[in-house]
């Protein structure tokens, strides 16, 4: 017996406090990430050892932690309707591929950075993470700027009334 194709519809737009909750956690996410930079990279007091972390290191890396385990259940939380339905409905492809890369990049380093031994692996990672990192972002506005386009063309075609047909 053969099946007949699946109808296609487009994502369901996600619910306004359901992407609140994305920005949040990964606004939260991000800045934690920028904030450990600035705070590694610029924040060291004169006179001390450049080898020892500034004060706040270790806090920003416990919040950005934290932030990242919540940042992977609502990502994959994703995955059951608004990545799924969208890969079906061709919409979004190619930046909801980039977007989906990105976190999976960040995700391998940040593990990498966790558990790898061996400075000059850890070295490499950390650059890979920290550049792949503050990307991140654009990878995100893109997407949702795509995803608003195509949301305010597929609403239009519905609503648009064609007399005699």
């Amino acid at each position: 017996m053969r099946h007949l194709p699946r109808p296609v519809h487009p994502p369901k737009r996600l619910r306004r406090r359901y992407r609140r909750w994305i920005y949040v956690i990964g606004l939260g996410l991000w800045g934690s990430g920028v904030a450990w930079m600035i705070a590694h990279h610029l924040l060291k007091a004169a006179g001390s050892d450049p080898l020892l972390p500034a004060a706040s290191e270790p806090w920003w890396l416990r919040v950005h932690g934290a932030t990242a385990m919540a940042f992977l259940v609502t990502l994959g939380s994703l995955f059951p309707v608004h990545v799924r339905q969208g890969w079906h409905a061709h919409l979004n492809r190619a930046s909801g591929v980039t977007l989906l890369t990105t976190c999976a990049v960040l995700t391998v380093t940040g593990y990498g950075l966790y558990y790898l031994s061996g400075d000059a692996w850890r070295a490499k990672t950390s650059i890979i993470h920290q550049v792949v990192g503050v990307a991140a972002v654009a990878a995100l506005l893109v997407h949702v700027i795509l995803g608003r386009r195509v949301d305010r063309v597929l609403r239009g075609a519905r609503h648009t009334h064609h007399p005699g047909h």
